[in-house]
Formats: C-alpha cells, sequence, structure tokens
C-alpha cells in the first residue's frame, strides 16, 4: 500500500467535481484508479493544485492519499483510492509548505549546500541550495532550476530565478524574489519586499510596512502586517491583506480580493473579479472597477462599484455605507446599467 503526504483544492464548499468531502473522513473509491479519470487526485507539490484549483475561487487542505496510487507524468499530481481530509491550508502556510517541499528535494538530491557568514552565497547548479546564515547584509542568491535560497539576517537578499525555485528572507529590511515558473516566496520582517513573476506562483509578506506581488496566472500574494501591499496581476489570482490600514489590489480577470484588517482597502480591477472585506472589520472599502465586478462588506464599512461595458467604457460608479440604500452586510453585490445595486443571488 502506497502511502503519500499531499495537498488537495476545493471548491469553496468542499466539493470536488461535485462530490461532497468534509474535514478529517477518509474516503475510499471503488473501482478503477486511473489518473485523471477516476479516484481521488492530489498533488505532492502544494504549487501544482493551483493548475487544477486556482486560489482565486478555491480552497486547499492537506490530504493523506493511500491504498492503489498513481502518478502523472507531468507534475506532481497523484491518484488514490483511499483519501484522508486533513487541515485547511491558507495562503501564508501554502507557500511555506511549499518552500519546505522545494527545499527538501534539492536536499535530497545531495547538490551543493552552503553556510557562509556575513559573505554572498550563490549556487547556479541545477536542484541546488543556498543558504546566507551568518551576520547582517548577507545575500543568498540561486539560478539554476529546482533550486532554493534562504537568508535569515537583517538586511538581508534571497532570490531565486530557476523554474520551481523557492525563496525565502527572514530579518528586518529583507527582499526574498522569485521570478521562475512554479516559484514561491516569503520575506518575513520589517519593511520587506517579498516578489514573484513567475507562473502559478505564490508571494507572502509577513510584517510591518510590507510589500507582496504576485504577477503569474493563478497566482496568489498575502501580506501580513500593519500598513501592507498585496497585489496580483495574473488572471484567475487571489490577492489577500491582514494587517490594519492595509492595500489588496487584483487585477487580473476572474480574480479575488480579500482584506480584513481595519480601515483597508480591497480592490479588483480585471473582469469578472470580486473584492470583499472580511465580516468582523470596520472603516474598510471594498472596490470593484472592472467590467462585471462584485463587492461585499460588513457594517461600518463600504461598497464602491463600477458598470463597464464589455470593451471597458465606464457607464455608472456608484458608492455606499453598508446598511444604506439597501446594502446587506456580507453580501456580494453588482453595479447594473442604470447604475443600481443589484444583490447577488444565493449560490451564486
Amino acid at each position: 500500500m502506497s502511502f503519500h503526504y499531499a495537498y488537495k483544492g476545493f471548491a469553496p464548499d468542499l466539493t470536488c467535481r461535485g462530490f461532497q468531502f468534509e474535514p478529517n473522513k477518509t474516503y475510499v473509491h471503488e473501482g478503477e484508479v486511473k489518473i485523471c479519470e477516476s479516484g481521488f487526485h492530489s498533488c505532492k507539490n502544494p504549487l501544482d493544485i493551483f493548475t487544477y484549483y486556482p486560489p482565486a475561487n478555491s480552497v486547499y487542505r492537506h490530504v493523506i492519499a493511500t491504498g492503489e496510487t498513481a502518478e502523472h507524468h507531468g507534475d506532481s499530481k497523484l491518484v488514490s483510492s483511499i483519501l484522508t481530509i486533513g487541515a485547511s491550508l491558507d495562503i501564508a502556510k501554502l507557500i511555506d509548505t511549499a518552500i519546505s517541499f522545494i527545499t527538501d528535494r534539492c536536499l535530497s538530491e545531495n547538490q551543493i549546500s552552503s553556510i557562509t557568514p556575513n559573505f554572498v552565497c550563490c549556487s547556479s547548479i541545477s536542484q541546488a541550495f543556498s543558504s546566507a546564515t551568518g551576520g547582517g547584509n548577507s545575500i543568498s542568491c540561486t539560478t539554476g532550476t529546482s533550486s532554493s535560497s534562504y537568508a535569515t539576517k537583517e538586511k538581508s537578499i534571497s532570490c531565486t530565478s530557476g523554474s520551481a525555485s523557492a525563496s525565502k528572507s527572514i530579518g528586518d529590511r529583507s527582499i526574498s524574489c522569485a521570478t521562475g515558473s512554479d516559484s514561491v516566496s516569503s520575506a518575513f520582517g520589517d519593511r520587506i519586499l517579498s516578489g514573484i513573476t513567475g507562473y502559478k506562483s505564490a508571494s507572502n509578506a509577513h510584517g510591518y510596512r510590507v510589500i507582496s506581488s504576485a504577477t503569474g496566472d493563478a497566482s496568489a500574494s498575502s501580506a501580513i502586517g500593519l500598513k501592507s501591499i498585496s497585489s496580483t496581476t495574473g488572471d484567475w489570482s487571489l490577492s489577500t491583506s491582514a494587517g490594519e490600514w492595509s492595500l489588496s489590489v487584483a487585477s487580473g480577470d476572474i480574480s479575488a480580493s480579500r482584506a480584513s484588517g481595519n480601515g483597508s482597502i480591497s480592490m479588483t480591477i480585471g473582469n469578472d473579479s470580486r473584492a470583499s472585506i472580511d465580516s468582523t472589520l470596520n472603516d474598510a472599502i471594498a472596490l470593484g472597477l472592472g467590467y462585471s465586478n462584485k463587492a461585499k462588506a460588513p457594517l461600518g464599512s463600504a461598497i464602491v462599484l463600477a458598470h463597464r461595458t464589455f470593451t471597458g467604457r465606464l457607464v455608472h460608479i456608484r458608492a455606499s455605507m453598508v446598511g444604506e440604500n439597501g446594502i446587506e452586510p456580507d453580501v456580494f453585490y453588482s453595479l447594473n446599467e442604470n447604475g443600481e445595486f443589484v444583490r447577488e443571488n444565493q449560490g451564486a
């Protein structure tokens, strides 16, 4: 019997292709187990689930895949006859998990691994690991595929440019940057920047006055800290900010922006996208400014919506405090061609 710790994406109601799952339950598939056809599917690499369940409208969980299994040749997708649904994964946890997955894989290949205090530490070998863990002003850089880079002190820089790379910088005023496909970037510390430009990527910045940016399709960006900024520019992407007076912006089509700090702003610009404010907040604003956008916010906050034609021509724009003009709390609204707020139908 095979055994795999893996990760799985679901629709927000925890369904997958019409099958209803529940947390902490084990499911057994009766019949043939065949990749992409029958059985329970999951991914060993957390980033690969973005391909099948983009972050804009999905939720993620740890799973355990056992029983009869088969693996996909194109990525880390696998199918199993038995699947146990585990704990939920938010974007920040998913990014850390992805970094660990890539780093462990690099080190298991017995490629170069070095720790050089106070100096630059670089590797251009495929599946290599580079780490600078000495005093301040350290730099860690990898340019090969499947690489990992760490810089863990103050004023550090960690950067990878290869495919399936990982970058993590922990320290005040640090910078973490991953520019390859299937990459992740994470920075923890005050006044830091985390940014990625690859496809199917994720970026997380955790600290005070931080910036997290993701520019690939089906990517995710998360900023956790006061006065932080989270931004995504690719389609099917998710941007979240979790500190007070923070900004979350999603500019790709079919994307989502979420803000969960008092006085924060959540904004969408792309087509068919959604802006939302956490249901416990005050003095925040959700703005849906693109074509066919929706916005929702709690009492004490406001929504701003535009009505545009498919070609982008602005027809109407309207703002309202929640609780006024018929706007109910925690319900998505759009703006019609007459400049009227339209409540989203239940289940839409």
